[in-house]
């Protein structure tokens, strides 16, 4: 008779504090950090579903992370860009980010 061997799996799911951590380390670099070639892909859609004149809206940002889209946002003249994320390191970091104003 053939015995059934049962295979032991180590699956860790990430806690929100492993993720936070990993945020935390990351925060600083992560604009100058080579990216994801998707990146420019992902921007260029979200882009062509904005209208090109932004003054009469206020943004919101969900999960910004250190600010990519403040400038983009900016340069359609938003009447206001609201960013919100989970990492307080990123938000610090889109917080530099140089609106002009």
């Amino acid at each position: 008779m053939l015995s059934k061997r049962k295979q032991k799996f180590s699956h860790t799911t990430p806690t929100p504090v492993d993720i936070l951590t990993g945020y935390a380390h990351w925060a600083e670099s992560y604009q100058a950090a080579p990216h994801n070639p998707l990146m420019e892909v992902e921007q260029q859609a979200m882009l062509s579903l904005m209208p090109v004149d932004l003054r009469d809206y206020t943004c919101l940002d969900v999960a910004c992370g250190s600010g990519r889209y403040m400038l983009l946002l900016q340069a359609r003249r938003a009447g206001q860009v609201v960013g919100v994320d989970y990492s307080a390191d990123m938000l610090a970091q889109a917080k530099k980010v140089d609106l002009g104003g």
